[in-house]
Formats: C-alpha cells, sequence, structure tokens
C-alpha cells in the first residue's frame, strides 16, 4: 500500500511541478519588463502570481491600491501575449512528463489590499505556432486588444475568501495548488466590466493575498508540512485513518481507479507517448538505458491497477505496449553488447579460426537481435542505422574467417607438395625429371607466400619458406645445368651435319667453320649431366672431321688462287688460252687465234721481218715464265697444249 501511495504522489508532482509555476512567474516578469517601453501600454508597477486549478493556469496581476489603469482591454491584452509566448516552455496543451497539462488560461487584474479582482478574462490555451515578437506586438493595437465584451468585472465579496489556508478552496486536488509570485515594475489599469463573483472569487483564494508574506521558492513549504503545521485536525485524522485494516487500506488508495480518475493510467499512457517519442529520437546507449528506466517504472505505474479497476483493460493494452517497447530497447541493448564483445575480440590480431568464428557469431547475434525489430516500431531507424556498422563487422570477421581457414590449407598443401618434391628428386635422372622436381618446390613455395600476415599460420609459413627456398635454388641450379648440357649436346649433332653438308657442296670455308663449332659445343657439355658421355664420344671424330676440312680448304685456295692467276694470263687480244684445274693437273691449251698469231709471226721472220719475230718470241717466254710461277705456288703441275689440243707443247713442273 505505501507503495501505492508513493506512485501516486510522484505521478502527482510530475503533473504539477512547483518549480514550473515560479519558473513561469518569473519568466513572465521579466518578459513584462523587457518590453515595458515597446509596448508604451503606461501601466503601474504590477506583482504576478500563477495557480494551477486542475487544468487552468490562472495569472493574477496586482497594483497599488492609488494607482489607475488606463485601458484594461491594452493591459489584458499585453499579458496575454506575454503569457501565450512564455507558457509553452512551461506547460503544455497536452499531457507530459515534464510539464503540468493546460487546457484553459485565465487573467486577474486587482488592487493591492482587495479581496476580489477588478476584471479577468479567461481564453482556451492553445500553443501558437511560432512565439509572438512583443516588440511589434503594439504595432496595430486596435486589431490585438480582445473584445471589451470578454473582460469581466468582479463583484465584491468578503476578505476572508482569500484566506489561503481554508480547506474549501481545494476541491480538486488534495494537495492544492502550486502558487508563486514576483513583483512588475509597469502594468497598465484595468477596466470595469460585470462577472460571475462565485467563480472568480473562488479561483482567487488559490493566490496568497499578501505578496510580502509569500517566501521565496526555495524557502517555501511542501503541501504536507503546511498541512499539518497549520491543520493538526489533518494530523489527527491522518493517525485514525492509518489504524484502518489492511483492507480497508486497499480499497482508498485505488479508490481514484475505481470510481474516478486513474492517475497510474494516466501517467502510463503520457510516460509510454514519451517513450515511443525518445525511441524515435534515441543514437546513444545511455539514451536507450534512460528509456529503460522510464519503461520500468511505467510498468510499476500499471502494476498498481487493480483487475476490479474500471482502468484495468486500458491499463493491461498499456502494459502490453509497454512490454514491447521494453522489448525493443533489450534488443537494441543486446545487440549492442553483442557488437562491443565483437570489436573488443576481433581486435586481437592474429587469431585462430575457431575465434573469428567466435568473433562471427557476435556479430551475427546482434544482427538477428536488430532484425528482428520490424518497420513500424519506433526505433527501427535505429536499428537500420546500427544494421549498416554491424553487418560491416560481420563481413570483416568473415574475410578474415576465410583467411585464417585458407592460410591453413596453404600450409598443407605446401608440406604435401615439399614430400612429393623430395621423394621425385630422389629418383631423377634426365632432364625431364629435374624438371618436374623444379615446378613441385616451386608449387610448395607458392602456397607459403599467399599466406597473409594477419593469420596464424604466418610464422610457421616463414620458416617453411626458407627451407623450401633453398631445395629450390638447388634443383633449379641443377636444371639449368642440365638445360645447357641437353643444349650444347643437341647443337654439336646439329652443326656437324651442316658441315658435312658444306662439305659435300666444296663449300670447304664454311665446312671448316662448322666442324669447329660443333666441336666446342661437343666440349662445352659439363661433367655429372646424362649427356657427358655421350658428348665425349664425339669429340675425337669431330676433331678429324675438322682436320680433313681444314686440308681440302687449303687445297681449295690453291686451286682457287691458280685459277685466278691464269686468268690474268690467258687474257688478251686476241685471248691467249683457256684451262683447266684439277688437283691433280693444271691443263692450259693455246686458243686458235693465239697459236694463228704465233704462225704469222715466225713467218714474217722468215721473210726477213724481224721485228716481228721477236715480239711473238717475248710473249712465249713471258707465258712460260708466268706458267712455271703458277706450278710452284700451286703445286701442281701445268701441261701446255697446242689448239687443237693434239699435242703438248710445254710442260712445268712444280719447282721445276
Amino acid at each position: 500500500m505505501g507503495a501505492t501511495v508513493k506512485l501516486v504522489l510522484v505521478a502527482m508532482e510530475v503533473a504539477l511541478p512547483q518549480t514550473s509555476l515560479q519558473t513561469l512567474a518569473q519568466a513572465l516578469q521579466q518578459r513584462l519588463q523587457a518590453t515595458d517601453q515597446s509596448t508604451n501600454v503606461g501601466a503601474p508597477p504590477l506583482r504576478i502570481q500563477c495557480a494551477m486549478k486542475q487544468t487552468t493556469l490562472m495569472v493574477l496581476a496586482e497594483h497599488a491600491a492609488a494607482a489607475e489603469v488606463p485601458s484594461v482591454s491594452a493591459l489584458f491584452d499585453h499579458l496575454k501575449h506575454v503569457v501565450l509566448a512564455i507558457a509553452p516552455d512551461y506547460v503544455s496543451p497536452e499531457r507530459e512528463l515534464d510539464k503540468p497539462y493546460c487546457q484553459q488560461v485565465r487573467l486577474y487584474l486587482r488592487a493591492r489590499g482587495q479581496s476580489e479582482p477588478a476584471a479577468f478574462l479567461s481564453f482556451a490555451y492553445q500553443v501558437p505556432e511560432a512565439s509572438p515578437d512583443l516588440s511589434v506586438v503594439r504595432a496595430n493595437e486596435s486589431e490585438v486588444q480582445p473584445n471589451e465584451s470578454e473582460v469581466q468585472p468582479i463583484e465584491s465579496e468578503p476578505a476572508d475568501a482569500l484566506d489561503h489556508g481554508s480547506d474549501r478552496h481545494w476541491p480538486d486536488h488534495p494537495e492544492g495548488p502550486r502558487t508563486c509570485s514576483l513583483r512588475s515594475t509597469e502594468g497598465t489599469a484595468p477596466t470595469t466590466v460585470d462577472s460571475d463573483q462565485e467563480a472568480t472569487t473562488t479561483a482567487l483564494a488559490l493566490f496568497n493575498p499578501d505578496f510580502a508574506t509569500v517566501p521565496e521558492p526555495e524557502e517555501q513549504l511542501s503541501f504536507g508540512q503546511r498541512l499539518f503545521s497549520q491543520r493538526p485536525l489533518w494530523l489527527a485524522a491522518a493517525l485514525g485513518i492509518s489504524v484502518i485494516s489492511f483492507g480497508a487500506g486497499m480499497l482508498l488508495v485505488t479508490f481514484p481507479c475505481v470510481f474516478g480518475r486513474c492517475e497510474p493510467v494516466q501517467m502510463a499512457e503520457i510516460m509510454s507517448r514519451k517513450s515511443a517519442r525518445s525511441l524515435q529520437q534515441a543514437d546513444s546507449n545511455q539514451e536507450l538505458l534512460q528509456i529503460r528506466q522510464t519503461l520500468g517504472q511505467t510498468q510499476q505505474l500499471l502494476g498498481q491497477v487493480p483487475p476490479w479497476s474500471a482502468k484495468h483493460e486500458q491499463a493491461q493494452l498499456l502494459l502490453r505496449t509497454n512490454q514491447l517497447q521494453t522489448q525493443e530497447v533489450e534488443r537494441l541493448l543486446e545487440a549492442e553488447r553483442s557488437a562491443r564483445q565483437a570489436q573488443e575480440k576481433g581486435q586481437s590480431l592474429p587469431q585462430s579460426a575457431t575465434g573469428w568464428q567466435e568473433v562471427r557469431s557476435l556479430w551475427q547475434r546482434a544482427i538477428s537481435q536488430l532484425e528482428a525489430i520490424s518497420a513500424e516500431r519506433p526505433s527501427y531507424d535505429l536499428a537500420q542505422k546500427r544494421l549498416v556498422h554491424y553487418r560491416e563487422g560481420l563481413a570483416v570477421a568473415s574475410q578474415l574467417l576465410h583467411e585464417e581457414q585458407t592460410a591453413q590449407s596453404q600450409v598443407k598443401a605446401a608440406q604435401s607438395a615439399a614430400q612429393k618434391a623430395e621423394a621425385r628428386q630422389g629418383l631423377a635422372q634426365t632432364l625431364e625429371h629435374w624438371q618436374l622436381v623444379q615446378a613441385t618446390w616451386q608449387m610448395a613455395v607458392n602456397h607459403l607466400m599467399q599466406i597473409p600476415s594477419t593469420t596464424t599460420a604466418h610464422a610457421e609459413a616463414q620458416t617453411l619458406l626458407s627451407q623450401y627456398n633453398a631445395k629450390l635454388a638447388e634443383v633449379r641450379d641443377r636444371v639449368s645445368r642440365d638445360q645447357a648440357a641437353q643444349t650444347a649436346y643437341t647443337q654439336a649433332n646439329q652443326l656437324a651435319k651442316a658441315a658435312q653438308t658444306y662439305e659435300q657442296q666444296n663449300q670447304w670455308s664454311r665446312a671448316v667453320t662448322t666442324w669447329r663449332q660443333a666441336l666446342q659445343n661437343a666440349r662445352q657439355v659439363p661433367q655429372n649431366t646424362p649427356q657427358f658421355e655421350a658428348a665425349q664420344a664425339l669429340v675425337e671424330p669431330y676433331t678429324q672431321a675438322l682436320a680433313a676440312a681444314e686440308s681440302q680448304l687449303r687445297v681449295a685456295v690453291k686451286l682457287q688462287t691458280a685459277q685466278e692467276n691464269l686468268n690474268r694470263v690467258c687474257e688478251g687480244t686476241p685471248k691467249t688460252c683457256s684451262f683447266l684445274v684439277t688437283q691433280d693437273v693444271i691443263r692450259v691449251q693455246f686458243s686458235p687465234l693465239y697459236e694463228q698469231a704465233m704462225r704469222t709471226a715466225f713467218a714474217a721472220g722468215q721473210a726477213g721481218n724481224s721485228g716481228a719475230v721477236g715480239g711473238a718470241l717475248n710473249h712465249i717466254d713471258g707465258l712460260r715464265t708466268a706458267l712455271q710461277a703458277i706450278a710452284n705456288h700451286s703445286g701442281i703441275p701445268v701441261e701446255t697444249y697446242s689448239a687443237d689440243g693434239s699435242e703438248i707443247l710445254w710442260g712445268f713442273n712444280p719447282g721445276g
């Protein structure tokens, strides 16, 4: 029962906080002072008091008894604009958790020391779209002044009607109204019209009639203190009620929820709407924690509504809404906890595949929590915003998990390739075998080089990579050596075949050059290679073939020289001779014209022409000398024949 009373009182305090009314009075006071010069109302100094009666905000403006107010309409018009400009920050036309609920505003004007006001103005409280600018509110006073018929006069009533402590003035709130007062330096005078005396006098009883005796806001007594200090009878009544049975006490406590208003339901409805708005705007875990606290308080309020209450069904509906909102907040908080754990665990690099699977599971858990929040829920936008980051985190964790798993597979694949390479290396004989060994070692190295440094396998991979690279280099050298041997041996055979072809074509110079290249390649085949022995077997025959080719080249050179010399000898007009050069003999045959010229010269000499004979003899001697030189230089005998080739005229042996 005590908890129920406490919750009801808390709800009432939230609905009508005293500090809001005090602050409102201060704000009205300051605005009146600030706008006095610009409005030009011409009012005497005023003092302001504020009070709330149920859903009506009441503002009392008092002026000195001797002061005069030129225009009540102008004063109320000015005060109305000030209230509408200031009040939205302190009272609300809707039920909210942190502001009094207000539906109507009533303005009162009275002289100090009087028990009743001179006039009042009542109007519905509606928050304007934008606060009015009071510096220009009097720009056209005729358009904004209240109708004179709206300003009501108040008839006199005895002064004791304003007794602040009278119990008959608190019919609607057990605790009584909250009041506050300040003094204004400027104002305007009222205009007197007729009104309802009884209602106004009852309302003004909520204000303190003596401003001088009103304490400062921080010194004001609470309702309970004033109640027990000023009304001892109330204390006795409270002590009497405390001995009533538990069942009767419960009935009294829950009475408002059975026969009249139900404050817990009203407050829970306000708090539920505010929680929904807060969820729509929330952006941090701190805000979510505050919302969860408010939802817990709402649930406590709704739990006080008994099943027999007329508001029980409404309370249950609110309770289900509250539970959905609570579940929504818990999903957001739980998702954030999982995401934070995933972030913290994911910062450790490198880590095993099991570790990355745990990180991935945490991200998936966070995502599943937010994906359960449907689009019609207040926190849907926040959930979608966080889902973007959570999914990015999941993608990174999945990538790192894949890299870790792949790295482990790469290590195993490299080790398997290395085992195959070692087995093949032990059996390798030919170049093809060694090339296969090299390719296998290269495969093992390639597997290890693909392992990133962010994986646990990287350290092991680096150790294996150092070993495998050394073995790969050794095999690579062997393959290079065998390839060079194979190339040299193959080229040696190919060059030998080409040299033989040149010999058949009597191209001895090319034959000699090609035999030399073939012999050089055969000698370049290194030891410890499969081709070494076969290459060595080629050296001797290639050497002999080269010597024979060189000998033939020398002969060919002599024959070619002899031919060149014979061309020079046989040239002339008429042509002296023709020739045929072989390795055994050089056959020279005089041309018929040359032979006839010689015969003619000899005949002329017999006839006494000694000059003609002398010229012929000199030419013949020169020819004989040239042919002997050719025989000596070529080492081949020279035979000279007549024009018809029937007889040998001269013969020249080498060295003859």
